[in-house]
């Protein structure tokens, strides 16, 4: 098969640190790509061209600038129909290169919402942005953003998502089937860390641990409103950010957690947008890992945390409920509950060396079910049967 992926924001250049969406993106394809499929990638980049990406083909496409992208209709309607104009018109270019067999959009912002149905095609749910990314964005530009969404299910011959808290959503929306398929996770390998963070901001620290993009969709407003009883009542401990720093109307989500630490505001820490390699070593010897998302859709980031640490604090609600079970494999809190959190960093700092480590362990076997291989023969599967289901019934909607 030759599988092209197509998804509204990728790296930019070989190397280039990746996460959420794109990371996904990378990982289905490099699994695809180790069983002898044809894989290549089609993304909005900052300049025309094609080039690799570990080996991966990727055809990067750049929008002019027509001076209305700052506008709300500009950005979020304007913006998104000349990006599937590209997208349509450079994967006849990629066919005629080499025949396309399947095609697989990132749903994020509207990608796919005038996709041409050339080929037979997946629509994989990364994003819906009325219940995940809400706080970002004003009103109008939630209904502008929604409408280019929903349009998307129209076009597609199967939809998955990685998480029933956003796919049983936005099927009830669509009307659409939404099948549930894991999130490939890759382990990560010792070898390949890099202590160097770990040894030059927390060396012989004791810390909490927040990784990710640090915005309020992440759960960084509930952290804020407890942060400095956390910091009181356990003198010891720093509380540790690592991550993309978003600014919400001109407000430095960081500068919002250390001010809202007030005289504990020293062991506030900000470690950076670092490296998956600096990263790890740092989730590993944290004292536990609070990702408290508002919604999420059973980001990386969980699975992660669950491996490396295994004492990760996340919400009912928000996908965490599909990873693991309160107090045996991690820590369930509600969502924008910062009393319950507290009550979550108490109970982990009440526990004996036996239960965290038999905590651990039960995280370690729900990871099972999201190894690479596992998931990525599911989704093989699933392009398989859409294949089939193509050649039978020509451009029927399943």
């Amino acid at each position: 098969m030759h599988i092209v992926y197509v998804t509204g924001r990728f790296a930019d250049k070989d190397g280039d640190v990746l996460t959420g969406m794109p990371n996904y993106i990378y990982k289905i394809a490099k699994y695809m790509q180790d069983i002898q499929n044809q894989v290549s990638i089609l993304t909005i980049g900052n300049a025309d061209g094609e080039w690799m990406y570990d080996g991966i083909p990727v055809y990067s496409r750049k929008l002019f600038d027509n001076g209305v992208w700052g506008k709300e209709f500009g950005m979020y309607l304007v913006y998104p129909v000349i990006r599937e104009y590209l997208f349509n018109k450079t994967l006849q270019q990629i066919h005629r290169k080499r025949p396309i067999t399947l095609v697989q959009y990132a749903g994020w912002y509207g990608v796919g919402m005038l996709y041409a149905r050339s080929f037979p095609s997946v629509l994989r749910i990364s994003t819906y942005t009325k219940v995940q990314l809400y706080a970002k964005h004003t009103p109008k530009e939630l209904r502008y953003i929604t409408l280019t969404e929903r349009m998307a299910a129209k076009n597609f011959d199967g939809i998955i998502a990685p998480s029933h808290a956003l796919g049983d959503r936005y099927a009830k929306d669509v009307r659409r089937k939404v099948t549930v398929l894991p999130t490939p996770f890759c382990y990560p390998r010792p070898e390949e860390e890099d202590t160097s963070i770990l040894d030059e901001k927390l060396s012989h620290k004791k810390y909490f641990l927040f990784f990710g993009r640090i915005s309020p969709d992440k759960g960084i407003d509930t952290i804020a409103r407890c942060i400095r009883e956390i910091l009181a009542g356990y003198p010891e401990h720093c509380f540790c950010f690592a991550g993309e720093i978003a600014l919400v109307n001109g407000r430095n989500m960081m500068q919002h957690l250390k001010k809202s630490a007030g005289e504990k505001r020293d062991r506030v820490i900000y470690l950076g947008n670092i490296t998956h390699r600096q990263l790890y070593p740092v989730i590993r010897n944290a004292e536990c890992v609070v990702l408290p998302s508002l919604m999420d859709n059973l980001p990386n980031a969980g699975l992660e945390a669950m491996w490396l640490n295994g004492i990760v604090i996340g919400t009912r609600g928000a996908s965490f409920d599909e990873m693991y079970e309160d107090k045996i494999s991690g820590l369930l809190m509600d969502i924008d509950d910062s009393e319950e959190l507290l009550e979550k960093i108490s109970y982990v700092m009440h526990m004996t060396a036996d239960e965290k480590e038999r905590m651990k362990t039960e995280a370690k076997k729900k990871i099972e079910i999201y190894e690479s291989q596992a998931a990525g023969e599911k989704l093989e599967r699933y392009y398989k049967y859409i294949l089939e289901q193509r050649r039978s019934n020509g451009k029927r909607k399943l």
